[in-house]
Formats: structure tokens, C-alpha cells, sequence
């Protein structure tokens, strides 16, 4: 196999690589002429995966990024496609939360500012005093890991901190000693100096626009090290002009590199995207993204990526040695005969008490069972027969996932969830999926709350109208009130995953 290293990274990261497959470290070439060749691509933030380059990367089976953001990568088009996008979200962690303080340090003490006056020959004390910290508020929007570390550090200078996220439990902000905001409002109007660390989403675009602006307090500050499209940056030379915002200090902007009107603004501070800029935090993300390449390629588990399940460390302990069983049984309960799969036992049995009791563990049980079975195929059966063919999937009353289940929302994402993770793994090796909504869920009501389009969504053929309709063998799923019979090739019978 073949890797390119499209940007510079550690060298351990690069030797590593290069013991397992053929490397090219190539900075220069174009990208649409070689992409093709590659089965792994590595990538920093410069380089660009655009939907267009993906569907030129017909060999192409996993993204690295060596880094924290990936929102230079259509990670859709990769998606479709089956190709794994992992990054090093741990990597860059320390780096960013220190540039964080040092940027809030010297936005309340004027160090840039100072600095460069007396530089120039100007000795000018009063004209850049400052605030002190201590005693003052922190508002984090994002509390992730570089949130909670930022705020840790904050904690150690005297500032009281709090923080919004809707995602963090609110046991995380109390062992941090950190106060849980309930509202993005709240945090606003209750912070003297604001720093962002959310993911860039459509959601979180332009995050700080003139409407959030106001409402936050007179002669606030705001700091940004995450993403540059989190901020509104005409609002804020607006607000830091008219005086609404004290100062501001940015290490990243919307378009990079940067030239506008906020670097004529004395009371900004800034630096050219440096949060990731250390020889410690580079080290690891180019040593992490190979694991994870490496990973991704020789078919192990890759615990960054961020288009299919992760396995937290915690589940990975309780599953980690229930896979090689499921190989296991795998090798004892499938038989490969020519097209077709006959089954003998069930691979994986859950009993009615799991099933209603069913909470996500068992979703990624399921899916190592499933990729299990289809290892075991693969293996049986010549890489010339394996190729092509194609798998039906059917997982929709799996989970519980009816529309008159209390716990209907998660279930159905779950099932979608656990359907495009299948079909992406699947495809690395050729095999092309689709999903088939047996009769539970072929309601009125099911179409309407868009089961069936988000699952046709998940599967790269879309839905299918028989489980026997296309496929030369199938895999299928089904509840233990449901049996279901397709054909010679093919069992479904009560909580049993046949292969």
C-alpha cells in the first residue's frame, strides 16, 4: 500500500509509516494528478479535501490529519465514499490552552502593544496600563478538552470561570470547579474576557456576530484560538470601535492569511495561528495520525476517526476482548459456499431484557460482530469473489428503533449510526451496501419522521425493497420479535445476527 505525506510531520510519524508501506513525502506535486495513486493520504491544515479531489481518490481508504480540526476535509465525500477520516485531537491540547492564557495575558496587560513602543524608541507607562485577572470572569463557549484545560489554568490565576456546552455533563464542570452556564446568553452577559473553543460547525459559524456582541457585557474581551468563521469579524471591528469590547486577541481568522481592518486596531492582538505551533504538540500529532493510518490500513481499530463510532478507552476495555472471540465465532459459525452464506448458529444472541434495556453498548457490540463476520467471509473466500458483491442491511427494528418508543430520536440515530459504519467498512474492501426496511417499519408514520430517507442516506446504494432483492449475500439484523425469511442464503430469527 501507499502513503502520501502531503505536509510535513514528525519524523518518527513518517518512519513509522514507512515500516509497514510504501512513503512519499510530497509537498509539491498536484494533488488531482496524484491522489489516485494513494490508498492513505496525511494532511495538516493547508491542504484542502475538496468533494472533488475524494471522488478523484479511487484508491484512497483513509485521511490523516495531523491535527485537531477537520474542517478542511469534506468529510461527507469522504464518508460516502468509505474512506476513514481520523485525526490527533489529543495532540495539540496543551499547546492551544497555553496560547489561550498567553493571549489573555497580554490582551489584559497590553504586552504586544507595550513591547513594540518601546521597540520604537517610546517609553510609554501610562498609556498601556492594564487590568489584573484576578478576581475576574472567564467565559469558555466549548468545553471540550482544550476548553477544560484553558479553564483549569484560569482557575490558577484567580479568575472565576464558567462555561456553556450543552454537550458536557454537568458532573465535568463541577469536579473542575467551573459554574455550568444553562444558556449561551448567560455566559455572555456574565464574563469579562470570552474565549472560544468550539468545534466550527454550520451551527457555530459566525458564533460572535453583531447580536451576540450585544449582549455581551460593556468593555468585555474577547479571545480567539479555535477556529477564525466562529467570529463575525466586521461586528467586531465594529464593537471594538465603537467601544462595546474592550480588546480582542486572535490567533485565527476566517481567512488566513490575514489582512484586514483588524490589524490596524491598537487594542488587538494577534498572532499567525500558532496554538499548534510547538515542537512538543507536533511531535505527537504527527506520531498520533500514523498510528491512526496505520490503524485504518491494516484493518485494526481506529480510535480517532471521526466518521465512524468511536470506541472510548472505557467501552474499549469491556469490548476489546470480546473481538477476537467474535472472530472466533465467526470461524465457527459461518460456512462460505461459492455466493452464498449459510447459516448454522446465530454469532451474536440478545435476550429480551437487553433489548429493551439496550443503551448504545450494545449498538457496538453489534458492529464488531457484523465486521467480524465479514473478515471471516473474506477470508474464506478468494479477494476476486469477496469484491463487488453486495451486502443488504437491515437494522431498522433493531434498538428498539420504532417510532412509538419513547426513546425513538436516539434509537433511529443510533441505527443510522450503526448502518453507516457498517457500510463504510464494507466498502473498503469493494463491498457496496444498501438497507432494507422490513414491514415494522414500513408505516406511515416512519416515512414521515424520515427513518427510511436517513437510512437510504447511510447506505451508499440506498434502500432496497427485499432483502434478497440484490444481493449476492446479506447480513441482517432483527429483533426478538421478529423472524424474517429470505431465501436459502439468508436467516433472521429473534436477537440473532446470522452470517
Amino acid at each position: 500500500m501507499r502513503v502520501l505525506v502531503r505536509e510535513p510531520i514528525a519524523e518518527a510519524g513518517v518512519a513509522l509509516l514507512r515500516e509497514r508501506f510504501d512513503v512519499d513525502v510530497d509537498t509539491d506535486s498536484a494533488l488531482e494528478d496524484v491522489i489516485d495513486r494513494y490508498d492513505g493520504i496525511v494532511i495538516r491544515s493547508a491542504t484542502k479535501l475538496t468533494r472533488d479531489l475524494i471522488d478523484r481518490a479511487t484508491r484512497l481508504k483513509v485521511i490523516g490529519r495531523a491535527g485537531v480540526g477537520v474542517d478542511n476535509v469534506d468529510v461527507d465525500a469522504a464518508t460516502r465514499r468509505g474512506i476513514v477520516v481520523a485525526n490527533a485531537p489529543e495532540s495539540t491540547v496543551v499547546s492551544a490552552a497555553e496560547q489561550t492564557i498567553g493571549l489573555i495575558v497580554a490582551l489584559a496587560r497590553n504586552i504586544p502593544q507595550a513591547h513594540a513602543a518601546l521597540k520604537g524608541g517610546r517609553w510609554e507607562r501610562s498609556r498601556w496600563s492594564g487590568i489584573e485577572l484576578a478576581g475576574k470572569s472567564l467565559g469558555v463557549i466549548g468545553f471540550g478538552r482544550i476548553g477544560q484545560q484553558v479553564a483549569r489554568r484560569a482557575i490558577g490565576l484567580g479568575m472565576t470561570v464558567l462555561a456553556y456546552d450543552p454537550f458536557v455533563g454537568s458532573e465535568r464542570f463541577r469536579e473542575l470547579g467551573v459554574e455550568r452556564a444553562e444558556t449561551l446568553d448567560a455566559l455572555l452577559g456574565g464574563a469579562d474576557v470570552i474565549t472560544l473553543h468550539s468545534p466550527l460547525t454550520d451551527e457555530t459559524h459566525c458564533l460572535i456576530d453583531r447580536e451576540t456582541i450585544a449582549r455581551m457585557r460593556d468593555g468585555a474581551r474577547l479571545v480567539n484560538a479555535a477556529r477564525g468563521a466562529l467570529v463575525d469579524e466586521e461586528a467586531l471591528v465594529e464593537a471594538l470601535r465603537s467601544g462595546k469590547l474592550a480588546g480582542a486577541a486572535l490567533d485565527v481568522f476566517s481567512a488566513e492569511p490575514y489582512e484586514g481592518p483588524l490589524l490596524e486596531l491598537e487594542q488587538v492582538v494577534v498572532t499567525p495561528h500558532l496554538a499548534a505551533s510547538t515542537d512538543e504538540a507536533q511531535d505527537r500529532a504527527g506520531l498520533i495520525i500514523a498510528e491512526q493510518v496505520v490503524a485504518a490500513l491494516d484493518g485494526g481499530i481506529v480510535s480517532n476517526a471521526v466518521n465512524i463510532p468511536v470506541v472510548d478507552q472505557a467501552d474499549l476495555e469491556v469490548l476489546g476482548p470480546f473481538i477476537p472471540l467474535a472472530s472466533q465465532l465467526g470461524r465457527i459459525d459461518t460456512l462460505v459456499n461459492c455466493a452464498a452464506i449459510y447459516p448454522r448458529r446465530p454469532i451474536l444472541e440478545i435476550t429480551d431484557a437487553e433489548w429493551d434495556a439496550s443503551n448504545g453498548v450494545n449498538i457496538k457490540g453489534t458492529y464488531h460482530m457484523m465486521v467480524a463476520a465479514v473478515r471471516h467471509m473474506q477470508s474464506q473466500a478468494p479477494k476476486a469473489e469477496v469484491r463487488g458483491r453486495i451486502v443488504n442491511l437491515t437494522s431498522v427494528d433493531a434498538f428498539k428503533a420504532h417510532p412509538q418508543n419513547a426513546h425513538y430520536a436516539a434509537t433511529k440515530a443510533a441505527v443510522v449510526s450503526l448502518t453507516r459504519s457498517f457500510a463504510h467498512h464494507a466498502a473498503k474492501d469493494g463491498i457496496l451496501v444498501n438497507s432494507v426496511a422490513p414491514a415494522g417499519m414500513a408505516t406511515e408514520k416512519a416515512k414521515a419522521l424520515g427513518f427510511l430517507e436517513e437510512l437510504a442516506k447511510a447506505s451508499p446504494l440506498g434502500r432496497g425493497a427485499e432483502p434478497t432483492e440484490i444481493a449476492e449475500w446479506v447480513l441482517m439484523t432483527g429483533g426478538p420479535k421478529n423472524t424474517y425469511m429470505t431465501g436459502e442464503n439468508v436467516i433472521v430469527s429473534g436477537g440473532y445476527i446470522y452470517a
